[in-house]
Parts: C-alpha cells; structure tokens; sequence
C-alpha cells in the first residue's frame, strides 16, 4: 500500500518510478520521515523566530527622486573583501567596446583586505565612482548605488564576476530597440575546473519573466523599477526581490543569445556553506515578506506569482532540509498559514497540484517527500 501511495504522490516521475521499483529504498524513506509532534501556528512561530529571528528589513522605499539622466547605464559593482578577483572585474566593464554613456559605481563595504589597492589604478578613469561605506552588507551597498536613479539602465556585477566583451553594447542596443523594461542575456559558470554554460536565452522580445533567471546580474533594468524598491536589508537571501518585485512591476522583458555574463561559482557561498547555519530560515522569512510587499505595492498575484510561491516552497525546504525536524515542521506550518493568507482563491499550475493538495490537507509525509523529489 505505502508503494502505491508513493506513486500516487510522485506522479510516476522518473525518481518516483525508481523508488517504486527499489521497495528497500521506498521502505527506507518513508520510515525516515518522521510525522509526529506537527506544532501548533503560534508555537511554529515562535520556532522560527527562536532558530533565527525575523529581520525587520524592507525591500519598499518612499518613491526615490528621478534624477535628471545622465547615463545610459549605471553599473553597481559592491565590493567586500575581493581582492583576489576585482582587477579582473573592473577589466572586464572598462575594456569594453561600447558607444553608450555608462558609469561604473562602486561601493566598497568596508573591505579589510586589498581590494581598495587591487581597484585603485582604475579610479582614474572618468567613467568610474567609488562610494566607500562601514560594512553594511551586499544590500546595503547595492542600495547605496541605487540612491541616485541618474541613468535610463541599472546593472549589476558582483565583483568576483566578469561581463563578457561588448555585452554592454548587446545588452543596451536591445533594450533600446525594445524600448524594454528588462533585456537578459545567457550567461557562463566559471568553476575551478572550467567555464561551462548556465542560461542559454534565444533572441526574442516581450518574453515572459518566467523565462528570466531570478538574479540581478547578466541583465539590464530599466532603473525606475528601482523607484521604490530596494534590497531589504539583514535577509539573507535577498535576490527574491527581482522576481517577486521588479519582475512584476516590467511588463516588456527581452532576451538575448550573446553570453553576456561570467558567473564565478563560489565555494564559500551561502547555498554551498549554509547547510545547519541559523539563517537558512530567512528564506521563509523572505518568501513571506515579498508576498506582503507584493500587497503593499498593490501587485496582483497573477499564476506567475502563484507558481512562483510553489516553486518557492520546493526551494525552501530544500534549503532547510539539514536543520532539525522542529524547524522543518514549523516551516511547513507556516507556510500553509501563507496559503490561507495569500492564495485563498488561487491555484497552482497542475505541476504543483499534488504539493498544493499536500499542504491543504495538512499531510507532512507527502509535502516531505514532494518537496524532495519534485
């Protein structure tokens, strides 16, 4: 019985087929999840907040003044403790061949290594502004450059990145052309073993978001979507803004084939170092604080947002998946005290139906098992 229940749940996936036909491993599983001692809404609460209270950032500012444009693009380079990459960084903005007006603004965050001296033989150039603050943290620096919208175009490089050669000149020449809200082109992972590809994007306009990778980087935003959205400080996890937030504020997104971008995957990164870190539960706090600000902005929640969220509760879990169980069950309760909240009246796509109806019935074994193998 519990086999068919397996399959029922996993809809003949091709890891449900596999667990189906290996009864031990089936067997296993389904003993390891652990079902008992599901807490209560306010005691799930209080669970999260004691593993790692909820930061009392925002991402929705007061509306920023529209300063007269004087670029095509400003680019928000944030610098902290880089110093072994930033040359090559820089490098690759300013040997660009581009007939375009752009500014390159740094922002060191109080880097306590060499990055200032690694950076400084660019600094003559006319192109290029250095902001330097006390460390505040990457949104703090990327707001700091987005205090002053004086350019038609927003970008963002992480400083242990690179821009491909003539991507700006890519990248704007469509956005123009499409008088587009955002253009993304495909982009590469750079890895100690080699360059691989990531996003391979075809040359096509007015494209849904849903094709758009929900980072910041390899694109260009049309800056007044920044108008009254910033980076919402002390989360981690704090990109959700670009698909939740400016994703639904653009109505016009294009995308290119030309990699623009050179992604450099990092073994000290959150999503590789986290595992059992405290702060894996701000990615609930964040998922629950864009859809409250999706509501302060009054943006609907078309089935984009919607499965988004779903999508959302998969990442979640997974991210969480190496704290305890009480965290685990207490992220679960909560996120169908979202669903009450937020998707009364709403319903995923059928990919998500069986993960939608786990959380509705309350049935932690199945969202478990959804949430791993889906």
């Amino acid at each position: 019985m519990f086999l068919a229940y397996i399959g029922a749940i996993l809809k003949k996936t091709h890891v449900g087929d596999y667990i189906i036909k290996n009864k031990i491993l089936a067997r296993l599983f389904m003993k390891g999840i652990d079902c008992k001692n599901i807490p209560k809404l306010e005691e799930s609460r209080n669970i999260l907040n004691e593993t790692s209270p909820l930061p009392i950032g925002t991402s929705i500012v007061s509306n920023r003044n529209k300063n007269i444009m004087q670029y095509d693009l400003k680019i928000i380079i944030p610098v902290y403790n880089v110093e072994k990459y930033i040359a090559e960084c820089l490098k690759s903005v300013i040997d660009q061949d581009c007939r375009y007006k752009i500014k390159i603004q740094i922002i060191n965050d109080g880097s306590t290594d060499n990055s200032l001296a690694r950076l400084s033989p660019y600094l003559d150039d006319e192109k290029v502004s250095l902001i330097s603050q006390k460390n505040k943290g990457f949104s703090a620096a990327r707001n700091k450059g987005l205090e002053t919208l004086d350019s038609k175009y927003i970008m963002f490089l992480d400083s242990d990145d690179t821009l491909e050669p003539n991507s700006i000149e890519l990248l704007l020449d469509k956005a123009f052309a499409d008088n587009a809200d955002i253009v993304e082109g495909s982009f590469n992972y750079i890895t100690k073993n080699g360059r691989t590809k990531g996003i391979v994007h075809k040359d096509l306009n007015n494209v849904s978001s849903e094709l758009l990778i929900g980072y910041p980087w390899g694109k260009v935003i049309r800056a007044t979507l920044f108008s009254r959205v910033q980076f919402p400080l002390d989360f981690w996890y704090e990109d959700s803004i670009i698909s939740y937030l400016i994703y639904s504020l653009s109505s016009n997104n294009s995308t290119i084939s030309n990699s623009v971008y050179n992604y450099r995957y990092n073994s000290s990164g959150i999503s590789v170092t986290s595992k059992q870190n405290p702060k894996c539960v701000d990615t609930f706090w964040i998922t629950e604080l864009m859809l409250d600000e999706l509501g302060a902005l009054k943006l609907p929640k078309t089935d984009r947002i919607v499965n988004l969220f779903f999508s959302q509760v998969i990442l979640n879990f997974r991210r969480t998946r190496y704290m305890s169980d009480e965290v685990k069950k207490a992220i679960f309760v909560q996120t169908i005290y979202l669903i009450k909240r937020k998707f009364k009246n709403c319903e995923p796509s059928k990919k998500f139906d069986e993960l939608y109806n786990s959380l509705l019935r309350k049935d932690y074994k199945a969202y478990y098992m959804l949430c791993t193998f889906l």
